[in-house]
């Protein structure tokens, strides 16, 4: 197989795999236990804005130079290391939403019975579904090689960030000492870095 056609097949594969989180995603959300407490609608606003203008960057073919440019040409190598992040990420991130189980919103929520997860990727990191997801875009950036993909990549990790400190103030007022401890125990999305 030559490069272009390997390119295609890896990029449907790793296709597929966002479908499979995405199915999983909706599945779940009918499945979680009633809210308690919600953030602003406000803030959901922002969150809703965030992802819609990080999916236009990824998704859009822009033909404006430089964005439409290949920044990292789809090399074996790029191909490969995109692949297996996109695919490791997709993975992470649909690990770690099974294993909140019915605690899982998609908005910054306290459920009934909230309880604080710190098992399968909650021992690594405090954010995994968010861990997931980003090392699943920049998989999917690599994988690619367009401008356009690394600022999609970018969005999301201002998105992510935002969205991160919101919850962890959510978290703390609900669990205090018990999230304080995990917190200084814990990274948040990068095993012993971050």
């Amino acid at each position: 197989m030559k490069s272009p056609e390997v390119l295609r097949l890896l990029t449907s594969i790793a296709t597929f795999g966002w479908f499979i989180l995405l199915v999983i995603w909706v599945i779940g959300a009918m499945n979680s236990k009633p809210t308690r407490q919600r953030q602003p609608w406000r803030v959901i606003l922002l969150r809703l804005v965030l992802p819609a203008v990080i999916l236009s960057i990824a998704f859009s073919h822009f033909h404006i130079s430089p964005l439409g440019q290949q920044q990292v040409p789809p090399s074996p190598a790029a191909m490969w290391a995109g692949f297996f992040l996109d695919i490791s990420g997709i993975i992470f991130a649909c690990s770690a939403r099974f294993s909140l189980g019915s605690n899982w919103s998609g908005h910054i929520t306290i459920k009934e019975d909230h309880s604080l997860i710190r098992r399968g990727p909650y021992k690594l990191v405090r954010h995994p579904i968010y861990s997931g997801l980003l090392a699943g875009g920049l998989g999917a950036a690599l994988l690619h090689g367009y401008t356009h993909c690394y600022f999609a990549v970018a969005f999301a990790i201002l998105a992510v960030w935002i969205k991160l400190r919101m919850e962890e103030q959510f978290l703390l007022q609900e669990f205090g000492e018990e999230y304080l401890l995990y917190r200084r125990e814990v990274r948040a999305l990068i095993p012993f870095l971050l």
